[in-house]
């Protein structure tokens, strides 16, 4: 202030500065003091709070409230000892004061302190918004009239305050302050939906001084504190509780836009496997976009591995943090699929160099297609490669030039065993040993198993049961007959509309036969045509099957009547040849059917708490930890569709107890513990569960660890070898 001022000049400016910088010290009638242990007060010492503090209380209140000091009323002029001292201790109601919405009540204009006949801009009209703070008001004291109460006013609406109004030094007649704008409330979701989200959950309109008005949408997804908003036009991250604005970071803008999340799902699995690959020559025939669209699928032939369009792009809410969290878990489905392309690298270079020892030399991966068939134990599902090589090699693949194979993550050596194109493999011996020949025969197609590495086949040139034209009555041929009583002696199952295969001649290819010995279909009176039969022509029903089973006039089988009446000494070995061929195998077996092992592991994607194992039942009418859930999927094991307590439809499997027995009439030795385990550890990872079965010991693997003690092969024949008593059971 220039020296040259008078006193009085100088206290009229004093005073104003006064007017215009709330005293929290000495505030005139109906002030009150901000609260610090108000809604702001957990951040007020942010630098953001305290500027907007600064600029509403002034800088000495700011230091005060820093000091905890606690400011004492005292009359106007007069210092406090605080003031002297600054020595008071704090309070805890040092602070307190918000803007908020109103309806005005009445035509109304806004005054300055002191100057409360003086209007300032236009007149507000009766039924306008303002930003009002009722905590903030002064009175106008009046010799000949009733005093006047003004509240602190700004003449915006709530949809373009910013926290600069809070500086105001306007004022409205308290008596024109209506009711206040009601917060939070519901807004209206397809106004205020991201344009690249599929869905929201709500959208929830809610105010803070410090940001004005915002449309909540979903909690953030790295800021949990925070809400993804929709604010003045534009997506952000808010705190609702301390007004704190900030810009969308990375997660959050995968948050709000599916399509920047997709392409980075995208980019991710492409890093991942190729870190897992390291640069091998056939690197870039496994990461291309038809493949990476399979792993993260879970529609068009996907293997579910991401489960990204039915559990993440289209969920909203609490649903879409949980698949979030899930799928960037660092221990989750990228490690998975990291293990996988690992796998799949050792498996392939394998395989290379087997079809050209020592080496591979000249060997070339030409093609790589992922079928998008489940992620279970190993590798990324069965691919179909394409190999261009020289002459030489193994017998079965000695031509130079290009071999279609298949390549399986598993080693399937029960598949091997019963359909390879060995001179001992179970479909061979047989057609050798009763007779069968040309489109009679048992088919079989090339197999190769290499323990750790999976399981590599020639490509069989047919067409999936499924996709054939429906609805038709193709010829029920010998070969045909001759399959179906094979199905009988080895129980097979999992004979859908994709694992059997039909060629030009009617012949039936079983291409996925690492399921088998299921008491249902090695029992004549309860067994019935699989699916891959019947999509092959509406002529194969229960009647027709069980005319062949019986031997009626028109079915007749070479392989039913040397079970039954043995000609030749090895006519009486047949079911023990059955036998040798388990025994020294694993298949797989199915307790619960792989639907619904799907639909659970979308339930544990959605779950929103971990929890602890063995923490306990879930009280009536609580939502279940992800730990939990897993423990109650594990009970249904053992029995699966009659468990006790379980509805009617749930499920349709009948557990391990169903599909593979007890072993020696015993209990199954159920291991409920490791089985949740399992599970858990299936489900983080995103796969669905796998079930080894060891016929030799009878013992249920589930990721290496025993669960169950099953049937061993010789309890599991009994059936058969009851059927056909001519047979003999060598080593019973």
């Amino acid at each position: 202030m220039p020296e040259h001022q008078s006193n009085t000049q100088k206290k009229v400016q004093q005073e104003k500065q006064r007017s215009q910088t709330p005293n929290i010290e000495t505030s005139h009638e109906g002030d009150a003091p901000l609260n610090a242990q108000d809604k702001r007060a957990p951040h007020v010492k942010s630098p953001a709070h305290l500027l907007q503090l600064q600029r509403t209380v002034g800088n000495a209140a700011v230091q005060r409230l820093l000091k905890k000091q606690s400011p004492t009323r005292k009359p106007e002029g007069q210092p406090t000892t605080a003031d002297m001292t600054g020595d008071v201790s704090s309070s805890p109601d040092e602070i307190q004061r918000a803007f908020q919405p109103f309806t005005v009540t009445g035509n109304a204009h806004l005054r300055n302190d002191n100057a409360w006949n003086v209007h300032v801009g236009n007149r507000i009209d009766s039924g306008s918004e303002i930003v009002a703070d009722t905590a903030q008001q002064k009175t106008q004291n009046r010799r000949f009239r009733s005093n006047v109460s003004w509240t602190k006013a700004v003449n915006v609406t709530s949809a373009n305050w910013t926290a600069a109004n809070m500086a105001a030094t306007t004022y409205i007649r308290s008596s024109k302050v209506g009711a206040a704008k009601n917060y939070p409330q519901q807004a209206d979701i397809g106004a205020n939906k991201p344009p690249n989200r599929a869905n929201i959950e709500r959208a929830r309109l809610n105010w803070h001084e410090l940001t004005g008005e915002f449309v909540e949408i979903e909690t953030s997804v790295s800021n949990p504190g925070f809400k993804i908003a929709k604010h003045q036009g534009t997506y952000k991250s808010i705190d609702p509780v301390a007004g704190t604005i900030n810009a969308l970071d990375a997660d959050e803008q995968r948050q709000v836009d599916s399509n920047v999340f997709e392409a980075y799902l995208l980019a991710e699995l492409e890093r991942v496997i190729r870190a897992a690959i390291g640069g091998l020559p056939w690197e870039n025939l496994l990461v291309t976009p038809a493949n990476l669209r399979k792993i993260m699928f879970a529609s068009g032939d996907g293997s579910k591995a991401l489960r990204w369009d039915n559990l993440g792009k289209t969920s909203s809410g609490d649903n879409f943090l949980s698949y979030y969290e899930w799928v960037m878990d660092p221990g989750g489905p990228f490690q998975r699929i990291s293990a996988g392309a690992t796998y799949v690298r050792n498996a392939l270079e394998h395989w290379r160099q087997w079809l050209n020892p020592p080496n591979g030399n000249n060997v070339t991966i030409t093609e790589i297609k992922l079928s998008g068939s489940d992620l279970h134990e190993h590798g990324l599902g069965v691919m179909f490669l394409k190999f261009n090589k020289p002459l030489g090699g193994p017998p079965e693949y000695n031509a130079a030039g290009t071999h279609e194979m298949v390549f399986k993550p598993e080693d399937r050596e029960l598949e091997e065993g019963m359909f390879g194109t060995q001179n001992d493999s179970l479909a061979n011996y047989l057609n050798t040993e009763v007779g069968l020949a040309g489109n009679d025969q048992i088919t079989t197609y090339k197999q190769k198993v290499a323990p750790g590495l999976g399981t590599l086949c020639e490509k069989v040139v047919a067409t999936q049961a499924k996709d054939l034209p429906q609805g038709m009555a193709r010829p029920l041929t010998q070969g045909i007959k001759e399959s179906l009583m094979f199905v009988l002696m080895t129980g097979l199952t999992d004979l859908h509309g994709e694992n059997i295969l039909w060629d030009a001649q009617n012949r039936p290819f079983m291409i996925d036969a690492d399921n088998a010995l299921k008491l249902k279909f090695m029992t004549p009176g309860e067994a019935t045509p699989q699916n891959g039969y019947r999509l092959y022509s509406n002529t194969i029903t229960d009647q027709v099957l069980q005319n062949i089973y019986a031997g009626a006039v028109g079915y007749e089988t070479a392989i039913l009547d040397a079970l039954s009446n043995p000609s030749t000494r090895e006519h009486y070995f047949l079911l023990d040849k059955v036998k040798q061929i388990f025994a020294a195998s694993t298949g797989r077996t199915v307790p619960i059917e792989t639907a619904a092992w799907g639909r659970a592991l979308g339930n544990f994607i959605s779950l929103r708490t971990v929890g602890v194992q063995g923490a306990g039942p879930v009280a009536p009418g609580a939502t279940p930890t992800k730990w939990q859930w897993c423990e109650i999927l594990a009970s249904r094991v053992p029995k699966g569709k009659n468990t006790p307590g379980l509805a009617v439809g749930t499920l349709q499997a009948p557990g391990l107890e169903g599909e593979v027995g007890v072993r020696d009439g015993g209990n199954g030795n159920f291991n409920a513990a490791a089985e949740a385990a399992q599970l858990f550890a299936d489900f983080k990872a995103g796969q669905i569960p796998f079930y080894n079965y060891e016929y030799g010991s009878g013992h249920v693997l589930h990721n290496n660890q025993v669960i169950w003690h099953g049937q061993t092969i010789n309890e599991r024949m009994r059936v058969l070898f009851r059927l056909f008593p001519r047979q003999v059971n060598l080593n019973r």
